[in-house]
């Protein structure tokens, strides 16, 4: 066919073409003493997959392969669902490397550039067909893709299908056989794919050194799709001893295969070998996750039916995966847990087993304390797993002591260690869940500064409690000491996740978290109404915030903070005016109104101030006396000592030193309540009425008695000014003293009187 004839027919079918439009369709920290936490002293976490497969089959990943994989799904297919990222992706590399090799066999073409061109428009229509049809396979007409006009079904495939077949002569054989057989295979016309296939296979290995590998893996696909379990094992070896003959694979199609051998093993019930053929696939280069997914698929599928376990069980590599498998879910199925356990009980009492570490973490967490002792006999010595569960199982028999050694050489060991356990929603290294672990039992032991100490690297949230409630000051400032000292290595070291795709939580280094504690240290001293000591430990918490290279935050409250130490310090001055003295308490409030929120401790909205609420667990972590000293601490954490109610008292108390009918007297007054009166509004109902009571003469007093309430804004505005008394005028002067007159002679007549009686 001519080109001139294939560009017509082109522009003819692409306008009846269906368009395809792609639509565009967060958890706590983990702690023992967060909202909502479920940890207590015997609390164990969940194991990471990925962390544990990579322990498991000692597979040393490409990580920058993975990452440049995530990339490209990301960067070209950001709303479209995996599988078809995935699939994009793939057909965007087939076209890259189609185009190279189709421009080496048109070299010598004059009208070459067309014929690529029109390459290119079939490749891009089958690439957009068999996006659809896989969408609509998975989830049926309401896909992610959809047609912007209703065309029947069976009329675009007979116009792809027409197309294909009418594609250029001057394009070689591989490819247009190829395309050809592609279009029907994605069509479902497997007999018709075949057929193309197999013509390829026919050509002379000089004409299809590009498409050989290409067709013998369709092979196997059509099969597959035809149940041919044995054809299709069959063409997925040929194709890897393709690649090994040295045809080209540009899309490691060799790789690929491994998947497919695990899904045969899967559908013929041979769940052992499905394993490890699809732990070989996940170490193909861009098929982590995907085998992963393939591994989870097929523990469903084993689980979900009544599957003879005893091979899996036997076999050292699907033991360990599955077990990894139920440690890793935060809510495994119980019942298949207990399945997996009597499974593997019927193993031999031996020495030592692989994964019997992991198989007592199992036990463990499923509540079968028996089996969570035997298992962890049979570990390795050196298993982190068996000696972190010996710990925990300590710890219930009361051996506080041994547990705590354990738990300190655990931490010195995984201080080597890059495994990832979860706590709660984040994957954290295990040098950092031991040695929370350890001090949740230094805690129990009343040991709050190596408690504080443990958790500061790790549980912030948890430190930041202790530092808040528990700990005194001069225990905090012990605390703080050691931990400025620590070897800020060490903290990498116990916090260093390595590069697992970026799935691990980000980790405050040292400057960090002691930054974060010297602000808890310094809110402490400023709910005392220590400002001076408080302002200190804001600079030093600046201080370590430059390190960190964001010290904007932190250079606001460190100023605030001496700011109000200053003013505090002035109104103590005797030289200074009773006005003066108000101004100053005014501005200290001011400051506190602004920035209290952060230099008080309190950045909760709908939670008064000191009413944390601890949960069964983290309440057993405490002794008598650390129960003790968090109700004490509840006095300083009251609504008293919210920033609203400390800036309103100081308002108040410049007030008092105010005259009335002043309008800074109304000021003070009418910030005090606003402050208040919306959160508080009993409260401010003191201000309200003493600013209306004070204030007769001022606008703003008669704004707040009309509205009942504090108008919007403050005016000082004087409505009058009433006139002083006049002078006495001459008149009432004399009545004055002519009535004063009277009373003397009265007077003086009286005593004349009664004297002339007695005598």
């Amino acid at each position: 066919m001519s080109l001139k004839k294939f560009c017509f027919l082109s522009v003819l079918m692409t306008a009846s073409f269906p368009g395809m439009v792609f639509p565009c369709a967060w958890e706590p920290m983990s702690s023992y003493f967060g909202e909502g936490s479920d940890k207590d002293l015997y609390y164990l976490p969940d194991t990471h997959f990925d962390s544990e497969y990579l322990r498991i089959t000692d597979q040393l990943l490409d990580l920058t392969v993975e990452e440049a994989y995530r990339g490209a799904q990301l960067s070209f297919y950001m709303d479209l669902p995996n599988y078809l990222t995935r699939m994009a992706v793939a057909q965007q590399r087939a076209e890259t490397s189609e185009a190279e090799a189709l421009a080496d066999a048109l070299a010598e073409n004059e009208s070459k550039e067309s014929f690529l061109e029109a390459y290119r428009f079939l490749r891009d229509l089958v690439n957009r067909y068999a996006q659809r049809q896989l969408d609509l396979r998975i989830h049926g007409e309401q896909g992610w893709t959809f047609q912007e006009e209703e065309h029947p079904e069976m009329l675009e495939q007979r116009q792809l299908q027409a197309l294909l077949d009418v594609c250029p002569d001057e394009i070689p054989p591989q490819f247009r056989l190829y395309l050809q057989g592609a279009g029907a295979f994605h069509s479902g016309d497997y007999s018709r794919a075949q057929s193309s296939f197999s013509q390829i296979l026919q050509l002379p290995e000089a004409e299809r050194t590009h498409k050989t590998v290409w067709a013998l893996f369709m092979l196997g696909r059509c099969a597959m799709e035809l149940k041919a379990l044995d054809e299709a094992e069959s063409f997925f070896h040929q194709t890897q001893h393709a690649v090994d003959d040295g045809f080209s694979d540009p899309l490691n199609l060799h790789g690929e295969c491994f998947g497919w051998f695990g899904k045969i093993y899967l559908e013929r019930g041979a769940f052992v070998e499905a394993v490890h053929a699809y732990v070989e696939y996940r170490y193909q280069p861009e098929k982590w996750e995907m085998g992963k997914e393939s591994l989870f698929i097929l523990f469903q599928r084993i689980f979900s039916q009544e599957t003879d376990l005893r091979a899996l069980a036997q076999d050292d590599l699907s033991r360990q995966l599955i077990t990894a498998w139920f440690t890793s879910q935060s809510r495994p199925n119980p019942d298949r847990v207990k399945r997996w356990l009597e499974s593997v009980a019927l193993l031999p009492r031996q020495e030592e087993l692989p994964g019997a570490g992991q198989l007592a973490w199992l036990a463990y967490h499923h509540g079968d304390m028996e089996a969570a002792a035997r298992w962890q006999k049979q570990s390795d010595e050196h298993s982190l797993a068996g000696r972190f569960v010996y710990a925990k199982l300590l710890l219930r028999e009361g051996k506080l002591e041994e547990a705590d050694a354990l738990l300190k050489a655990l931490v010195e060991d995984t201080n080597r260690d890059r495994l990832l356990l979860f706590e709660g929603h984040y994957p954290r290294v295990t040098g950092a869940s031991v040695r929370a672990a350890e001090a949740a039992v230094l805690l129990k032991q009343d040991d709050y500064i190596g408690a504080l100490k443990n958790f500061a690297p790790v549980f912030l949230e948890d430190a930041q409690f202790l530092a808040r409630r528990i700990l005194t000051l001069d225990e905090l400032d012990r605390a703080m000491a050691d931990l400025k000292s620590m070897d800020p290595q060490e903290v990498a070291d116990t916090l260093d996740t390595g590069d697992y795709f970026n799935e691990t939580e980000y980790q405050e280094a040292l400057s960090g978290f002691l930054c974060a504690l010297e602000t808890v240290h310094a809110q402490r001293l400023a709910r005392l109404n220590d400002w001076s000591d408080a302002a200190q430990h804001f600079q030093q918490a600046e201080a370590l915030l430059k390190e960190e290279g964001d010290p904007e935050d932190a250079e606001d409250l460190s100023a605030a903070a001496q700011q109000i130490a200053d003013l505090m310090r002035r109104t103590k001055e005797s030289a200074l005016s009773d006005r003066e003295k108000a101004q100053l308490l005014m501005d200290a409030g001011a400051l506190i109104r602004q920035y209290g929120s952060d230099l008080l401790g309190e950045w909760w909205l709908f939670q008064e101030p000191g009413a944390e609420s601890l949960t069964e667990g983290g309440r057993d972590l405490l002794s008598d006396d650390g129960l003790k000293r968090m109700d004490a601490s509840r006095n300083v954490c009251g609504r008293q000592y919210s920033f609203r109610f400390i800036a309103s008292d100081l308002m108040k108390e410049a007030a008092e030193l105010l005259p009335d009918n002043d309008p800074l007297t109304a000021k003070a007054l009418f910030l005090g309540g606003t402050y208040l009166k919306a959160r508080y509004p009993k409260e401010a109902d003191f201000f309200y009425k003493a600013l209306i009571r004070r204030n007769p003469n001022l606008k703003i007093a008669k704004q707040a008695d009309e509205l009942k309430w504090f108008p919007e804004n403050f005016t000082d505005e004087i409505l009058y000014t009433p006139r002083p008394p006049e002078g006495l005028r001459k008149r009432d002067v004399a009545i004055l003293v002519a009535k004063g007159a009277l009373i003397v002679l009265a007077v003086g007549l009286l005593l004349w009187g009664l004297k002339r009686r007695c005598d």
